[in-house]
């Protein structure tokens, strides 16, 4: 599949789950050769991050990517909580749980990978979550790469950071979508919300489910969702 053709199936909400799998898988891709012909990871050090709803359709197979070019990863899966509108704007959304590999602790490189960025407030969440953690890392390099992101998310992001971070930003969209619903979800973007895209079908879905990575390690009793096909092992 072409990432043109790519591009235009996540848009489209009659594709099927497979199909858009399969597509995100390309475009997962692609932006990871843009990102290498640009040198944005200069280490071999990468601590890849995402949302539940974006790790079995973008972190694992950017992990995978990442460790056939010799790239060493570390993952963290975060659980956002409820978003909250007032009055037609987002407040943030609190991060309620997250996982991650003990090697997180020794990279530079921090990487987020979103299906698609409508408003900030769940990245921005993320980064408040990795970048200030008890034992605070310090990054040489942060990177987001998404299929698609609002016209102004790159910028609110980068102005959203710490001053130290706001140079070392590397950010890789194929498209930039101009509409957002009140509920900050892009348009045309993924169609509808990422959990959704994700095969999740209710917030209680997304929160109970555990990557394959993490359930031996944290003992959790094992709850699949119903269409997941690309969980880690």
């Amino acid at each position: 599949m072409w990432p043109k053709d790519a591009l235009r199936k996540i848009s489209d909400p009659s594709t099927s789950e497979a199909d858009y799998a399969l597509a995100v898988r390309t475009l997962t891709r692609e932006l990871l050769v843009r990102a290498k012909q640009k040198k944005f990871f200069p280490l071999v050090g990468i601590h890849v991050v995402s949302t539940v709803a974006d790790f079995d359709l973008m972190l694992a197979p950017a992990a995978e990517e990442l460790e056939w070019d010799k790239h060493k990863t570390a993952l963290t899966c975060l659980w956002p909580d409820y978003q909250v509108v007032l009055d037609g704007v987002i407040d943030v959304a609190p991060i309620k749980l997250a996982m991650s590999q003990t090697s997180s602790a020794s990279m530079r490189q921090l990487l987020f990978v979103c299906q698609s960025i409508g408003t900030i407030t769940e990245l921005e969440s993320m980064a408040a979550h990795v970048l200030f953690e008890p034992n605070e890392q310090e990054y040489e390099t942060i990177a987001v790469l998404t299929p698609v992101a609002h016209i102004e998310a790159e910028e609110q992001f980068k102005m959203a950071l710490p001053q130290k971070y706001r140079e070392r930003l590397k950010w890789i969209e194929l498209r930039r979508d101009p509409k957002l619903t009140t509920s900050g979800v892009l348009l045309p973007g993924v169609a509808m919300s990422n959990a959704e895209r994700a095969g999740f079908r209710s917030f209680e879905e997304t929160s109970s489910y555990v990557p394959d990575i993490f359930r031996s390690r944290y003992n959790f009793e094992k709850r699949p969702k119903p269409t997941s096909g690309l969980s880690m092992i």
